[in-house]
């Protein structure tokens, strides 16, 4: 009995130990899980995605008119006009929006919406399960007010990461916003296609109402559009925003929302659309506002680390300053001459060439104009060949690759003499390389008449003596190139592409442009800008691009490139630019492969202006005297 009682007393601290260990374990994971959210998450919503007070305001555009720009001298003006074509914004607080609309979207997404903290912990235990389990591909499972994280956010990245992330979000937008004012923002906020955000400029556009107006059937076809707005577009797919509409009405009626007679009567009723095709609609902007729009939403998406949907929508409705560097009237010249009166050729299916500019201060980096392609502007954020657009740069990167870092070495000088003769021979002249554009060999030349003429043999022979690392490091550190490429399999660290500037991906010509400001103010580099500052609407900067300049030259060897690329206009490749008469000026040309791109990169000690010249998709130019 005496030993029975013993081993009764070992098992049980035999239990009692597990049960401690188990406890101890559990408390060690809790705590581990604690940790890992509270320094993996935020757990609290960043409240420059939301304001209690939200109301969409577009943006404002200031310019400076300067009396001296480097001294940053000058009047800070509201720019009015053509630039900035406001998207459409319309805001409706919850009193102003009909029940059956609020009804609408609680009976088909989230019918304990009223009751919840945010999270409905039922749907995404389950889903979670299913999502683990590989029943489904998708998470799911998302309340109103975790969809609008999504929509205020951006950020609908299909990961348990991200989802527990929402779950945070919801939680915290739930302790600090009442359910009317999270109904509200989401319905003001959410995309009902055809460019419309928001239930007022939905309710206008199909039906030529204000959101009060609308019938329960009218409601319901509304809010089944968002549950995939393209699929479910009244417009282009009737039938099926039909049938999910039909499903919303019945969801409705078995949640109590509606009555027997008023789903019957909803249910019947056919889908009677009165499209209002002006709402939505933007304006065009400039070629100007859509690269400042490019440049700040990736400089917030940078900095915050917001998802490109969320810089966007801060950008559209939050009511920033803007602080631009244009000038106005030469952004006016370059749009309308680039609208109205340029000149390029055609190919034999009468399509007609593409052309860019942008234009740069050469002593602060400061972009002046830009005009992304020629011919009228027809929509908003289009491809700009001047911002967006990777071409092969052909002879404008030797200045850059060649010739000034051979300078800055040590190893040419202005009157240093190559022999222009090609580096290989072959019997068939055409496998001979590489070729002159003018297809001539002259024997001994002057680095003077090699960069005026540009001769290839001459390039590739300085090239050879710089050395293709140290060529590489001056083009891409030094002078910014930033899409040149150096690994296996693929590289630009080679004699074509350094010497002849046959690229892999090319160079845009926003910043080969950038690049040549070197020249321009006595070796010093300035890194280009469209805007100064960005402002929140109570003032607080948001983002800010100050003047940010390195030397990469020194003055002696930037005084030499430009003598030598004067020549290029006084007795070169380009001698027929009359700007010279005017003021001194300097600049390359520049011709890709099968004479698929054409380059003009010019500047006077004041101004860099890169123009480009080719079809959207490369095909051979014809005629010299074009572009």
């Amino acid at each position: 009995m005496k030993a029975k009682t013993q081993r009764s007393k070992k098992k049980h601290s035999r239990l009692r130990l597990i049960f401690s260990i188990f406890l101890l374990l559990l408390f060690i994971s809790v705590l581990s899980f604690t940790v890992y959210i509270g320094t993996a998450f935020q757990t609290e919503f960043p409240s420059r995605w939301y304001d209690p007070e939200f109301l969409p305001t577009s943006p404002s555009f200031y310019v400076y008119r300067f009396e001296d720009r480097v001294g940053r001298l000058g009047e800070r003006v509201e720019v009015t006009g053509e630039i900035y074509a406001q998207k459409q914004t319309q805001y409706h607080q919850y009193d102003n929006i009909p029940t059956s609309m609020i009804d609408a979207f609680v009976a088909i997404e989230d019918k304990r919406f009223f009751e919840h903290e945010g999270v409905d912990w039922y749907r995404t235990i389950a889903a979670g399960a299913n999502y683990l389990l590989g029943f489904s591909d998708s998470f799911g499972a998302s309340t109103i007010t975790q969809q609008l994280v999504k929509n205020l956010t951006g950020n609908d990245d299909v990961t348990v990461k991200r989802k527990i992330q929402e779950i945070l979000y919801a939680l915290d937008l739930e302790r600090n916003l009442d359910k009317k004012k999270i109904m509200e923002l989401y319905l003001n906020v959410i995309h009902f296609s055809d460019n419309c955000d928001g239930i007022g400029m939905a309710a206008e556009h199909y039906f030529s109402k204000s959101p009060m107006e609308l019938t329960v059937a009218e409601c319901a076809t509304i809010a089944a559009i968002t549950n995939s707005p393209s699929y479910y577009n009244p417009i282009r797919n009737p039938e099926n925003n039909l049938k999910r509409r039909d499903l919303i009405l019945s969801q409705m009626y078995e949640q109590g929302f509606i009555t027997q007679t008023e789903y019957t009567e909803a249910k019947s009723t056919p889908l009677a659309l009165d499209v209002d095709e002006s709402v939505g609609r933007e304006g065009i902007n400039s070629w100007y506002t859509d690269m400042v729009i490019e440049d700040v939403v990736q400089d917030l998406m940078n900095k915050y680390s917001m998802s490109r949907a969320a810089a966007t929508h801060l950008f559209y409705t939050g009511g920033l300053q803007i602080d631009i560097a244009m000038d106005e009237e030469i952004q006016a010249l370059v749009e309308d001459y680039y609208k109205t009166a340029l000149e390029l050729p055609k190919n034999g299916s009468g399509e007609s060439a593409q052309s860019a500019i942008i234009l740069i201060d050469a002593k602060t980096g400061d972009i002046l104009g830009v005009a992304g392609a020629a011919g009228e502007k027809k929509g908003n954020l289009l491809q700009s060949f001047a911002t967006k657009t990777l071409r092969s740069p052909g002879s404008t990167i030797k200045p850059l690759s060649v010739y000034a870092p051979a300078i800055e070495e040590g190893i040419i000088d202005w009157a240093t003499v190559y022999d222009d003769v090609p580096i290989e021979f072959h019997t068939n002249s055409s496998l001979t390389w590489p070729k002159n554009a003018t297809g001539v060999y002259r024997g001994l030349t002057n680095i003077s008449y090699a960069v005026a003429h540009s001769t290839n043999t001459v390039s590739i022979k300085v090239l050879e003596r710089l050395g293709l690392e140290r060529s590489f490091l001056y083009a891409k550190e030094r002078f910014h190139l930033s899409n040149m490429i150096h690994q296996s399999g693929k590289t630009d660290c080679d004699v074509a592409a350094l010497g002849l500037g046959q690229l892999n991906y090319g160079v845009t010509l926003r910043e080969i442009t950038n690049a040549y400001t070197a020249f321009a103010d006595g070796g010093v580099y300035h890194a280009c800008r469209s805007y100064y500052r960005v402002l929140d609407k109570e003032g607080t900067i948001l983002l800010s691009r100050a003047d940010s300049s390195e030397r990469i030259l020194s003055r002696e060897t930037a005084a030499i490139m430009t003598k030598l690329l004067e020549g290029v206009i006084t007795h070169g490749t380009s001698s027929t630019i009359t700007l010279q008469r005017v003021c001194e000026c300097a600049g390359k040309t520049g011709t890709t492969n099968k004479d698929h791109d054409r380059w003009f990169i010019g500047y006077t000690p004041d101004v860099v202006c890169g123009v480009w010249c080719g079809y959207e998709y490369p095909e051979p130019i014809e005629g010299r005297n074009v572009c």
